[in-house]
C-alpha cells in the first residue's frame, strides 16, 4: 500500500468529507424546496377560497392565520433543516471514522505512528515518556518497543476508540496528543463553521 504522509492523509480526509457532504448538501436543498413549494401551495389555496368567503372583514382574520401558517412553517423548516443537517454531518464523519479504522490496520499507519513518535522523541532525548493507546492497537505498541530508547510506560486507553497515541513527557510535564480521534473531533468542528450548513 502506498506511504501517506501527514499533509496526504489529511487532504484525503478533507476531499471524503467535502464530496459526501456536497451530495447531501444538493439532495437536502432539492427536499426543503419542495417542502417549502408544496406548504406555500396549500395556505395560498385557503388564502383565495376565505377571501372569496368572507370577503375584507374575513380578509383581516384570514392574513392573521396565514401569518400564524407561515411562522409555523417557518419554524418547522428550520428544525427540519438542522435534524438533517446534524445527521447529515453523523453520516459523513461516520464514514470518515470508518475509513481511519480500516487504515488503522494498513503498513502505512504503523509508518505515520513511527513518524509521529520518532519526531517527538527526537525533541526530547533526555526525557522519559509516558504512551496512552487503545488496547487493542498492537502497531503503536510494537514501534515504541522497536524504536524508542529512551525510558517510557506503556499504558492503554480506551477512551482512544479509532488510533493514534497520547505521550506526557514525564520532566517537562508536556503532552502530545496524536489521536485520531482528536483530529476528527476539530475537523468536525472546522466542517460545521465552514460547511455553509447554518439557519439563516
Amino acid at each position: 500500500m502506498a506511504y501517506y504522509n501527514e499533509d496526504q492523509l489529511k487532504r484525503y480526509f478533507q476531499s471524503a468529507m467535502q464530496a459526501e457532504a456536497q451530495s447531501k448538501i444538493d439532495a437536502l436543498k432539492d427536499d426543503i424546496h419542495n417542502i417549502y413549494k408544496r406548504e406555500m401551495t396549500k395556505v395560498k389555496e385557503e388564502l383565495r377560497v376565505k377571501h372569496m368567503l368572507e370577503r375584507s372583514r374575513a380578509l383581516r382574520e384570514v392574513n392573521v392565520v396565514f401569518q400564524d401558517k407561515m411562522n409555523h412553517i417557518g419554524t418547522e423548516y428550520d428544525a427540519e433543516l438542522i435534524r438533517e443537517r446534524n445527521h447529515m454531518v453523523d453520516v459523513v464523519f461516520d464514514a470518515v471514522k470508518e475509513k481511519l479504522i480500516a487504515f488503522k490496520k494498513t503498513k502505512a499507519y504503523q509508518s505515520l505512528m513511527q513518524k509521529k513518535i520518532q519526531n517527538i522523541v527526537k525533541q526530547y532525548q533526555d526525557h522519559s515518556f509516558i504512551f496512552y493507546f487503545h488496547p487493542s492497537d498492537k502497531s503503536i505498541k510494537d514501534v515504541i518497543e522497536t524504536h524508542v530508547k529512551q525510558s517510557y510506560t506503556l499504558q492503554t486507553d480506551s477512551s482512544i476508540e479509532i488510533g493514534g497515541f497520547l505521550v506526557d513527557i514525564v520532566e517537562s510535564k508536556a503532552e502530545f496528543d496524536e489521536t485520531f480521534d482528536t483530529i476528527l473531533h476539530e475537523q468536525r468542528q472546522q466542517f460545521r463553521q465552514s460547511s455553509k450548513l447554518f439557519i439563516r
